[in-house]
């Protein structure tokens, strides 16, 4: 699942359809993406999320990339958050 995860979540993202069922707008589209690249930036641990460049280059320059880099940051910091919170219960 949590390989499945980020593919589904980067299809939402580049197939994104406002509530009347068009389409977003590429500069929509951009704008949400950078929306939620902030959001990350700002509670998540350093070093989940790649820079913008550096998706690029790793993954590509199409907004499914950057949805598939956003999507792996949230997943990277949940999977840290329950090691975190095993640990805990383990020591405790």
């Amino acid at each position: 699942m949590n390989q499945l995860l980020p593919l589904l979540l980067s299809s939402a993202l580049s197939q994104s359809l406002n509530f009347d069922g068009t389409g977003l707008s590429p500069s929509q589209l951009t704008a949400a993406l950078k929306l939620v690249r902030l959001a990350i930036e700002q509670t998540c641990p350093a070093g989940v999320l790649p820079s913008e460049e550096a998706v690029l280059l790793l993954y590509g320059p199409e907004p499914i990339h950057e949805g598939e880099a956003l999507a792996k940051a949230i997943i990277e910091t949940v999977a840290r958050l329950e090691r975190r919170d095993s640990e805990k219960i383990r020591d405790a």
